[in-house]
């Protein structure tokens, strides 16, 4: 578990600094087709970063991708929609 999070950990990072590169250069729309990619983790991750931009694309996939069971995702959606609802979604 401990080198999953270590993997997580370091791809979060990279992930916060593309997205800094990408808010930088005005270019944060890069992202939306993302939105539709066939991996759910890449889904995910766009659409919590569109959350500051564009909620009403980024919203509907984290609601999306929130109900399976069982899913690290799924977890990831659920927190970020929490977060975001509540006010709280800090972005790097």
């Amino acid at each position: 578990l401990r080198d999953v999070m270590a993997k997580v950990g370091k791809s979060a990072d990279i992930i916060a600094k593309i997205y800094a590169e990408l808010r930088e250069r005005d270019a944060r729309e890069k992202l939306l087709p993302l939105l539709s990619h066939n991996a759910p983790g890449v889904r995910c991750w766009a659409a919590a970063h569109v959350l500051e931009f564009d909620p009403q694309k980024g919203e509907p996939v984290l609601s999306e991708l929130a109900p399976a069971q069982n899913s690290l995702v799924a977890m990831s959606a659920r927190m970020v929609l929490e977060q975001w609802r509540e006010g709280k979604l800090e972005f790097p």
